[in-house]
Protein backbone atom coordinates (compact mmCIF):
# COMPACT_ATOMS: atom_id res chain seq x y z
CA UNK A 1 0.00 0.00 0.00
CA UNK A 2 1.19 3.21 -1.02
CA UNK A 3 1.50 5.88 2.18
CA UNK A 4 3.16 8.39 0.27
CA UNK A 5 0.14 10.61 1.00
CA UNK A 6 0.69 10.41 4.61
CA UNK A 7 4.33 11.81 4.13
CA UNK A 8 2.86 14.58 2.54
CA UNK A 9 0.16 15.36 5.43
CA UNK A 10 3.15 15.22 8.21
CA UNK A 11 4.88 17.51 6.10
CA UNK A 12 2.00 20.15 5.75
CA UNK A 13 1.49 19.72 9.32
CA UNK A 14 5.04 20.30 10.03
CA UNK A 15 4.97 23.88 7.81
CA UNK A 16 2.00 24.95 8.83
CA UNK A 17 3.42 25.12 12.60
CA UNK A 18 6.43 26.04 11.77
CA UNK A 19 4.74 29.46 10.10
CA UNK A 20 2.40 29.60 13.23
CA UNK A 21 5.62 30.13 15.06
CA UNK A 22 7.24 32.51 12.50
CA UNK A 23 10.42 30.43 11.62
CA UNK A 24 12.08 29.84 8.58
CA UNK A 25 13.32 26.30 7.26
CA UNK A 26 16.98 28.14 7.45
CA UNK A 27 16.11 28.53 11.84
CA UNK A 28 14.47 25.21 11.98
CA UNK A 29 16.60 23.03 10.38
CA UNK A 30 19.50 23.09 12.37
CA UNK A 31 17.54 22.91 15.60
CA UNK A 32 16.10 19.61 14.60
CA UNK A 33 19.23 18.26 13.52
CA UNK A 34 18.73 18.67 9.70
CA UNK A 35 19.61 20.49 6.47
CA UNK A 36 17.21 22.56 5.23
CA UNK A 37 17.10 21.14 2.00
CA UNK A 38 16.02 17.93 3.97
CA UNK A 39 13.30 19.98 6.40
CA UNK A 40 12.00 21.36 2.53
CA UNK A 41 11.65 17.95 1.06
CA UNK A 42 9.72 16.52 4.71
CA UNK A 43 7.36 19.38 4.31
CA UNK A 44 6.42 18.85 0.61
CA UNK A 45 6.30 14.91 1.44
CA UNK A 46 9.31 13.87 -0.66
CA UNK A 47 11.30 12.78 2.60
CA UNK A 48 10.04 10.03 5.09
CA UNK A 49 11.10 10.51 8.32
CA UNK A 50 12.43 8.25 11.51
CA UNK A 51 10.45 7.75 14.27
CA UNK A 52 12.88 9.73 16.34
CA UNK A 53 13.02 12.47 14.56
CA UNK A 54 9.30 13.21 14.36
CA UNK A 55 9.78 13.79 18.50
CA UNK A 56 12.42 15.61 17.45
CA UNK A 57 10.21 17.83 14.74
CA UNK A 58 7.51 17.59 17.66
CA UNK A 59 9.63 19.33 20.71
CA UNK A 60 11.02 21.69 18.63
CA UNK A 61 7.69 23.06 17.58
CA UNK A 62 6.57 22.64 21.56
CA UNK A 63 3.26 19.91 19.97
CA UNK A 64 3.04 16.67 21.24
CA UNK A 65 4.04 13.85 18.72
CA UNK A 66 0.84 12.23 17.78
CA UNK A 67 0.17 15.67 16.78
CA UNK A 68 2.58 15.60 13.67
CA UNK A 69 0.46 12.65 12.56
CA UNK A 70 -2.43 12.84 10.01
CA UNK A 71 -5.70 12.07 11.53
CA UNK A 72 -6.69 8.41 10.23
CA UNK A 73 -10.78 8.96 10.37
CA UNK A 74 -12.04 7.16 8.23
CA UNK A 75 -15.05 8.67 6.06
CA UNK A 76 -18.11 7.55 7.20
CA UNK A 77 -19.97 7.29 3.92
CA UNK A 78 -17.68 5.27 2.72
CA UNK A 79 -17.81 2.99 5.87
CA UNK A 80 -21.64 2.96 5.76
CA UNK A 81 -21.98 2.20 1.78
CA UNK A 82 -19.25 -0.54 2.71
CA UNK A 83 -21.29 -2.39 5.66
CA UNK A 84 -24.33 -2.33 3.60
CA UNK A 85 -23.06 -3.81 0.62
CA UNK A 86 -24.08 -7.09 -0.72
CA UNK A 87 -20.65 -8.38 -1.41
CA UNK A 88 -21.62 -11.79 -2.52
CA UNK A 89 -23.64 -10.42 -5.46
CA UNK A 90 -20.78 -8.20 -6.09
CA UNK A 91 -18.93 -8.52 -9.83
CA UNK A 92 -15.71 -8.30 -7.59
CA UNK A 93 -13.10 -10.77 -7.45
CA UNK A 94 -11.87 -11.69 -3.17
CA UNK A 95 -8.87 -9.87 -4.30
CA UNK A 96 -10.89 -6.80 -5.67
CA UNK A 97 -13.23 -7.26 -2.66
CA UNK A 98 -9.99 -7.41 -0.39
CA UNK A 99 -8.36 -4.24 -2.55
CA UNK A 100 -11.25 -2.17 -1.65
CA UNK A 101 -11.50 -3.00 2.06
CA UNK A 102 -7.57 -1.57 1.95
CA UNK A 103 -8.82 1.29 0.82
CA UNK A 104 -11.89 1.94 3.27
CA UNK A 105 -10.91 -0.32 6.17
CA UNK A 106 -11.27 -3.70 7.53
CA UNK A 107 -13.99 -3.36 10.35
CA UNK A 108 -16.43 -4.95 7.61
CA UNK A 109 -16.37 -9.00 6.92
CA UNK A 110 -16.57 -9.75 3.39
CA UNK A 111 -19.75 -12.34 2.46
Amino acid sequence: MDYSHAYKEIGKIIQRRRKQFGLTQEVLAPRVMMSRASLANIERGNQRLLVHQLYIIANALEIDPKDLLPSMQKDSKKIADAANFNWSNSDLSKEQQSQLMDIIGDDFELD
